[in-house]
């Protein structure tokens, strides 16, 4: 949205205050242009978000089989701004390095398919191609009000760090007890180091010992070289595979295992 607003004025304003009655946005409270542009791409969020939930209540009535939940495993990244998320996705989806970015506003996703190697109830080996979709989200704390969204149907979340910043590294607590608060108890967890190819402010030995303490999975990445980023994604998939598949045998379990209503005793004695 941000990159179809004219520059020229005063074409902008009247771009911006068009979109603020469509997204019902009362831009009076605000003075910055900048503010302005934020609070319609946050409401515009919201929308999509809150018609994706009314679109899965909707479904809900369908009984799914195992196939049709796992086509699509949704991937959220977090982590405070500035440690490379959109950089992140952007290789593993595009497979392309953009050394500038602007800032997320709210949230912004991508697919990509991926093959992964699983094992049947044959114990044989199969590939299974599924449907990736990475939730890029705002580090800033002003969209952390969106935050209970992003986790919404979320498999896995990739919670990320730069190798680089020590302070963004000791910021992962508040990030693993975000999401403690937010996701599903299922989730699978994975810490990503960013950055690798810099001068590392925290050793990959380091973060692998921290992921290893709070039963994470751990990546270490370089989203300018493209090294471990695949990686890293198809080993929080395949993850998020299997215990998608573990909840959904023992959710048939418990329904093939469910009491049976008793069936009447026919009472004796003639008719």
């Amino acid at each position: 949205m941000v990159a179809f607003l004219p520059n020229d004025q005063p074409l902008r304003d009247e771009t911006i205050h068009t979109l603020a009655e469509m997204m019902k946005v009362d831009i009076k409270s605000f003075s910055e242009d900048d503010q302005f542009v934020n609070a319609i791409v946050s409401s515009a969020t919201l929308r999509v978000v809150q018609q994706s939930q009314r679109t899965s209540v909707a479904g809900q009535n369908h009984r799914m089989s195992a196939d049709d939940t796992l086509d699509i495993i949704k991937v959220v990244v977090v982590g405070d701004s500035g440690v490379g998320k959109t950089c992140l996705m952007l290789r593993f989806v595009k497979d392309e390095f953009v050394s500038s970015t602007r800032a997320t506003i709210g949230m912004d996703f991508c697919t990509r398919q991926l093959a992964i190697n699983s094992l049947n109830t044959a114990e044989s080996s199969t590939v299974q191609r599924l449907t990736v979709q990475v939730w890029d989200t705002a580090g800033q704390e002003q969209y952390q009000s969106l935050t209970a969204t992003y986790y919404r149907k979320a498999g896995g979340v990739m919670i990320v760090y730069d190798s680089n910043s020590r302070a963004s590294f000791e910021s992962l607590d508040k990030w693993l007890q975000q999401v403690e608060d937010n996701a599903e108890e299922d989730i699978v967890k994975m810490i990503v180091a960013t950055k690798l190819e810099g001068d590392v402010a925290v050793s990959a030995e380091e973060g692998k010992a921290y992921a290893d303490a709070h039963g994470c999975l751990f990546g270490k990445t370089s989203a300018m070289t493209g090294d471990g980023v695949l990686r890293a994604f198809h080993d929080l998939s395949a993850k998020v595979l299997t215990s998608q598949e573990v909840v959904d045998e023992k959710r048939e379990g418990l329904w093939l295992n469910a009491p049976q209503p008793a069936t009447p005793k026919r009472s004796g004695g003639c008719c």
